[in-house]
């Protein structure tokens, strides 16, 4: 899936044939980068997230649709998608929230250390998923493309040629993938679950789950910060480093899905 402020394009591979999807925003531009919204600080985080997030899944159900050569409108519900969808949300907070908690106060007392194991843990939980992930070939599959998405863009960016022998020199790694604000989460909720670690086990998950979407604004101020100052470039390292996992080097079958992809939305632009 290739986005841009005009639209966003989904390029699907079937049966030997790429199948493509384009729509483009209203007003062709969407919500968060539009008037007062985009101009106040933390509020465009939280508008711009949203946003994502809803795009994200649109495209997620429309490829899925598109990959099974369905019709990729929204007239029936899958229900099987929708569980799907439901389980990735508990591993989520499984992952995430509860199972850092539980070891981390197993293995601490002092609120600070627990917050300190809690971060680590979670961390490492989330290398651990994402490299069983890729031991299946779907997963390995879905991380190549991610790679060829940013091969793709990296080329364009710098005026290459489109064609596969072009784009594959490019690098995997981007610094506006959103990869990079979901490692800064990870490190900003060292703090914001300080105050909460001494609360009895059920508040204390609830309260995280809830607070949990607080880091997202956080983190999307310092990562705009580390985009207008090059001094506060250290705030992406550990985005790239965590793309070293998500990432993983295409083959040509992908990166022609990806190129096929941004041109589609650079052509509607």
């Amino acid at each position: 899936m290739m986005f841009s402020p005009y639209g966003y394009a989904i390029a699907c591979k079937r049966e030997g044939d790429i199948l493509v999807y384009h729509e483009s925003f209203a007003n062709n531009q969407p919500s968060f980068q539009m008037g007062l919204l985009s101009r106040i600080p933390f509020l465009r985080g939280i508008v711009a997230f949203l946003s994502s997030l809803g795009i994200s899944l649109r495209a997620y159900l429309i490829s899925h649709k598109l990959s099974k050569g369905e019709d990729s409108s929204f007239r029936d519900f899958d229900q099987w998608l929708f569980l799907q969808l439901l389980l990735n949300s508990f591993l989520a907070v499984l992952l995430l929230v509860i199972l850092p908690d539980i070891f981390a106060h197993l293995i601490a007392s002092n609120f600070l250390f627990i917050s300190f194991w809690e971060t680590l843990l979670r961390i490492f939980l989330l290398i651990v998923f994402l490299y069983v992930f890729s031991l299946f070939p779907s997963g390995k599959r879905l991380l190549q493309y991610h790679g060829a998405e940013h091969k793709t863009i990296n080329a364009f960016e710098a005026g290459a040629e489109l064609v596969p022998e072009e784009v594959e020199i490019y690098p995997t790694l981007h610094t506006r993938c959103g990869t990079t604000l979901f490692a800064l989460v990870l490190l900003i909720l060292f703090i914001l679950y300080l105050p909460f670690q001494n609360t009895d086990f059920i508040t204390r998950i609830l309260t995280k789950i809830v607070v949990f979407p607080f880091s997202l604004p956080i983190a999307f101020e310092l990562i705009y910060l580390a985009w207008q100052d090059k001094r506060f470039s250290f705030l992406i390292t550990p985005g790239l480093l965590l793309q070293k996992i998500t990432t993983r080097e295409p083959g040509k079958e992908q990166i022609e899905v990806a190129i096929i992809a941004l041109q589609e939305v650079v052509r509607n632009a």
